[in-house]
């Protein structure tokens, strides 16, 4: 008696071969489909972007030779540049900003949602409240010096993270760093001013009021 399965060893292998194609095929599909989303929504964000350079004399729109871009600002003889935030740093994809402090003494200061700070942060040994109830209840602003941390963090800076959804600052070494929890379609004129707030705030050096004035 023959006890030998139905199914030919050549027959399996047949079987298993067609099965990889498929997989190698549908794999090949979606690459394609993945492909022509991504050509899509990057002349979407190019339009955006550059409609929104166009409409406002505070922007300039830059594309590296990498396909990168970078929407540059000045506020108040500060520079600041929004991009997408670089891998690495937990926040690959989502919209961040940078800028040098011109403050001096820059604050050195984490303005951060919750108590678990990134790796890249650096750690202040204070803790200080605002004053302002939603702000206080939202963020944790850690420091080593209260009385800097306090006059960067005022109260349109406070406005203006409460503003950007995703929103949390880290400043140390004369650099802020902003992140969010946007992505490059959501960009806009708001969003903008919000940016020009915090970057004011924050690394735009206090104006003096002479006495008398």
């Amino acid at each position: 008696m023959v006890t030998v399965s139905a199914v030919e060893p050549l027959q399996l292998i047949l079987v298993l071969a067609l099965i990889a194609v498929f997989g190698i095929a549908a794999s090949l599909v979606m690459r394609a489909i993945d492909k022509r989303d991504r050509h899509a929504l990057d002349a979407q964000v190019m339009a955006l972007w550059e409609a929104l350079a166009l409409a406002r004399h505070d922007l300039r729109l830059e594309v590296n030779e990498r396909g990168e871009r970078f929407l540059h600002g000045t506020v108040r003889g500060v520079r600041y540049t929004l991009s997408v935030m670089s891998p690495g740093r937990g926040w690959s994809g989502t919209l961040g900003v940078t800028a040098r402090v011109a403050r001096d003494p820059a604050p050195r200061l984490v303005v951060w949602p919750s108590s678990d700070l990134p790796a890249w942060a650096p750690r202040l040994p204070r803790q200080v409240k605002t004053g302002h109830d939603e702000f206080d209840q939202i963020f944790t602003v850690h420091t080593d010096d209260e009385a800097l941390a306090l006059g960067a963090v005022d109260a349109a800076v406070r406005e203006a993270l409460l503003g950007i959804p995703g929103a949390a600052l880290v400043c140390d070494e004369a650099k802020l760093t902003l992140v969010t929890g946007l992505d490059e379609r959501q960009v806009d004129a708001e969003l903008v001013d919000l940016v020009r707030a915090v970057v004011t705030g924050v690394c735009v050096p206090p104006e003096v009021t002479m006495p008398g004035a």
